[in-house]
C-alpha cells in the first residue's frame, strides 16, 4: 500500500464570538499499487530445481571433457550450460517471488541466451566434421564460412531476444507487449536459421553417401553417420525448444 493522493476540503465554522473561522481538513487515502504479473502461470519450484541439477551436472561433465580432449570449441556450449543452470535458478526463485522483477529478469535473460550459445557449438561441429571427412566439395557453404554465417545469425537472434526481454523490465504493459513481440521475432529467426542448418547438413549427408571421400575410402569402418544424426537431433531439440518458448 502507498499514499497516492492528498485530498483537502475546506469548511467554515463560527466561534463563540460569532466570527467566521476557516478550517481546512486534510483527508489522506491510500490506493493499492498494481502488481505486475510476469508469468501467465505459477513457476514450478520442483521442475526448476530439477533442471538446475541436470544442467549443472552436464556443464561440469563437459568442463572435464574440455580439458581431457582439449575441445576448446565447446566453450560456448559450456557457457550456455552455465546460463541454463542459473536461469532455472531464477525460475525457482520466481516460485517464491512471482511478482518480483529480479528473479524474472534473471531467468528471462539467461534462459534466452543459452540456446544460441549451444547452437554455435553445433555449427562448429559441422564445420570441423566436413573438414575432417574432406567433404568440402559436398557442402553448399565453405566450412570456414559455416561457423561465421550461422553464428552471425545467432548473434542477431540473441541481441533481438535480449532487447525484447530487457525492455520488459520497465513494467509498462504496452512496452512489455512490444518486448514480447521482439522476443518472438528473435525465436522465429532462430527457427529459420536452424531449418537452413538442417538443410545444409542433410545435403552433406546425402552427397557423402553417394560420393565417398578419400578419408572414408581409407577408413570404411569410420562411424561418421552417427555424428550427422547427432547434429540432426540436437538441431531439432533446440528448434523445438524455441517453438515452446
Amino acid at each position: 500500500m502507498t499514499t497516492r493522493t492528498d485530498k483537502c476540503t475546506t469548511s467554515k465554522r463560527y466561534n463563540g464570538g460569532g466570527s467566521c473561522v476557516t478550517v481546512t481538513s486534510i483527508s489522506v487515502y491510500a490506493a493499492p499499487l498494481i502488481d505486475i504479473e510476469y508469468y501467465q502461470y505459477e513457476p514450478s519450484a520442483g521442475a526448476a530445481w530439477t533442471f538446475v541439477v541436470l544442467f549443472g551436472l552436464a556443464t561440469v561433465f563437459h568442463v572435464v571433457l574440455l580439458f581431457i580432449i582439449r575441445a576448446w570449441y565447446f566453450i560456448p556450449l559450456i557457457i550456455g550450460g552455465v546460463c541454463e543452470t542459473f536461469g532455472y535458478f531464477g525460475r525457482a526463485w520466481s516460485h517464491r517471488e512471482p511478482n518480483s522483477i529480479k528473479p524474472w529478469v534473471t531467468q528471462e535473460l539467461l534462459i534466452l541466451c543459452a540456446p544460441p550459445l549451444v547452437a554455435a557449438t553445433v555449427y562448429m561441429i559441422l564445420s570441423r566434421l566436413v573438414r575432417a571427412l574432406q567433404a568440402e566439395p559436398h557442402s553448399m557453404i565453405r566450412p570456414a564460412r559455416i561457423t561465421f554465417i550461422f553464428v552471425f545469425n545467432d548473434v542477431v537472434t540473441l541481441l533481438t531476444q535480449i532487447a525484447g526481454a530487457g525492455v520488459q523490465v520497465t513494467g509498462d504493459q504496452h512496452v512489455m507487449n512490444i518486448g514480447k513481440k521482439a522476443v518472438i521475432a528473435g525465436l522465429m529467426i532462430g527457427i529459420f536459421v536452424f531449418a537452413l542448418f538442417i538443410l545444409l547438413t542433410s545435403k552433406v549427408h546425402v552427397r557423402l553417401k553417394k560420393h565417398s571421400t578419400p578419408v572414408l575410402k581409407q577408413n570404411p569402418h569410420l562411424r561418421w553417420k552417427r555424428y550427422m544424426w547427432m547434429l540432426y537431433i540436437r538441431a531439432v531439440k533446440v528448434g523445438f525448444r524455441d517453438m515452446r518458448q
